[in-house]
């Protein structure tokens, strides 16, 4: 039902971890240098925040789809509501990383030494940004930081080297920290509005083309889109 702290640290052997204990400890598997996927099972109610530091090559968490407290998404961590990114493997095969539609807070350390990542994109919507949360993510240069953030934790970006970050125009949170911690930043416009209009009122599917350079990050619900060779 528990491990405990460091109950697996520094197995330099173990490459997977099935785990169904109802709680996980500090560090329980810290510095498990090849532990590259972690299942988390469905009685799991607590993984603390740094049970995986370390795991410089950890891949992929995946979540039983009956547990009651995580998810994931494309192998990265979250609560059950997928609102909060818990825990981004710091081995996972990325340079770049889109955080999804519908998260609003980035955890505590949720990215702590994800040294591959160079580009990340929070989506409108994130209103917080957790303490230590992209600390140690050494190789980051550019993120994008929506207006919509009014909280950012401390040492959020404490040993990166982010040359710029993005924003939108008229976000006063977001660029006041930007100069209090001497960080370029860019204001730009995420926004592009497209009409459609018709005399036919029957259901149809309409196809509407935008420029990628509009930076466009979200849709209206009941839209799809695809990307193509040019856009």
């Amino acid at each position: 039902t528990n491990i405990g702290t460091k109950a697996f640290y520094g197995c330099g052997s173990l490459e997977l971890a099935l785990i169904n204990a109802k709680n996980i400890g500090d560090l329980a598997f810290g510095g498990c240098n090849v532990l590259r996927i972690i299942e988390i099972g469905k009685n799991v109610e607590n993984i603390s925040i740094n049970a995986f530091d370390e795991c410089r090559h950890l891949e992929k968490i995946h979540v039983s789809p009956d547990n009651q407290n995580y998810s994931n998404i494309d192998g990265v961590l979250l609560n059950k509501e997928k609102t909060i990114i818990m825990k981004f493997p710091a081995g996972k095969d990325a340079i770049s990383y889109t955080v999804p539609s519908g998260v609003t807070k980035i955890g505590d350390e949720a990215f702590k030494d994800c040294v591959r990542l160079e580009k990340i994109e929070l989506p409108n919507g994130v209103t917080e940004i957790g303490e230590n949360a992209f600390i140690g993510c050494t190789g980051l240069r550019t993120i994008r930081i929506p207006k919509t953030v009014t909280k950012i934790g401390d040492n959020a970006f404490k040993d990166c080297p982010i040359a710029k970050i993005v924003t939108d125009k008229d976000a006063k949170y977001v660029t006041e920290f930007a100069k209090t911690n001497s960080i370029d930043y860019t204001e730009d416009d995420f926004s592009a509005n497209v009409s459609y209009s018709t005399t036919n009122l029957t259901n149809q599917n309409v196809t509407v083309i935008i420029d990628a350079s509009a930076g466009i990050t979200q849709l209206p619900n009941g839209w799809n889109y695809k990307e193509s060779s040019e856009n």
